[in-house]
């Protein structure tokens, strides 16, 4: 009964400290690179973490999130080398398509006024808000004139 429990627990332990080991290049495996950003030679890449679905940034030669080292970093390659608990893993940009946004072109100065007379004539040109803008406007003159009075009185 000894000789089996013992058996039993030498396995439990060599299959711990199996995990424990293989853990780290499971977890090197979780990283993306997916960015990266040179500012006067200071290069830092955008990490992403699959697993906790996180992104974070890492100067290169400098430690981040969770104790990841991001130890080098070829441009020409787009690949960067990354470390965790002394194991190390070469991983490459992630591919992405680049999106170009649109932007509304700025209005001059002409063409609002261009726009501003087409409205004008679209509201002037039909004779029924014409009438509707009039018939709005005497209806304030009247309530106008109405509050004026039972001021003064």
């Amino acid at each position: 009964m000894k000789v089996i429990s013992g058996a039993t627990f030498v396995f439990a332990a060599l299959v711990l400290i199996e995990g424990l080991l293989g853990n780290t290049q499971t977890r090197l495996r979780d990283f993306e690179l997916n960015g990266v950003i040179d500012l006067a030679g200071e290069v830092s890449l955008s990490i992403r973490d699959s697993r906790s679905l996180g992104t974070f940034w890492v100067e290169v030669g400098k430690t981040g999130k969770g104790g990841l080292q991001l130890l080098e970093y070829d441009a020409e390659k787009e690949e960067a080398v990354l470390s965790l608990d002394g194991e190390q893993r070469r991983i490459k940009m992630n591919e992405g398509r680049i999106v170009g946004l649109h932007i509304p072109k700025i209005l001059t100065a002409k063409r609002r006024s261009e726009i501003h007379r087409q409205q004008l004539d679209d509201i002037y040109g039909n004779e029924e808000l014409v009438r509707a803008r009039l018939e709005v406007m005497v209806a304030r003159e009247e309530r106008d004139a109405r509050i004026r009075n039972a001021r003064s009185n």
